[in-house]
């Protein structure tokens, strides 16, 4: 189940040191990479393997934070870009993601 609250609806609310959870749907269109590309290969092998099913793909998120930074109203990821770039293909968007806002660049 779930272990930290679930995020505001607006995001960009959010506080440095704050954790919390929101589905991949409300995530995906207000969440930035750091690196400006992914080796889509590994995404797509990481999908095949760990995503290869709803279930899969919230065991998988259930076990990864992910590491954020806010900056003014953007929130930018700067770790799990294969594994965000695995679950967005894979289709499963109501699978819950667990952010971590490290600091706030404002």
């Amino acid at each position: 189940g779930r272990q930290f609250p679930l995020c505001p609806h607006d995001l960009s609310s959010v506080q440095a040191g704050t954790s919390c959870t929101v589905a991949w749907s409300a995530l995906r269109t207000k969440i930035h990479p750091t690196q400006d590309s992914v080796g889509y290969v590994w995404a797509l092998k990481h999908k095949v393997e760990k995503m290869y099913s709803e279930e899969s793909a919230q065991e998988r998120m259930d076990g990864k934070h992910i590491p954020c930074i806010k900056r003014g109203s953007e929130l930018y990821f700067s770790d799990g870009h294969h594994t965000l770039s695995a679950l967005d293909s894979s289709g499963f968007w109501a699978t819950e993601v667990t952010i971590v806002v490290l600091c706030d660049l404002t």
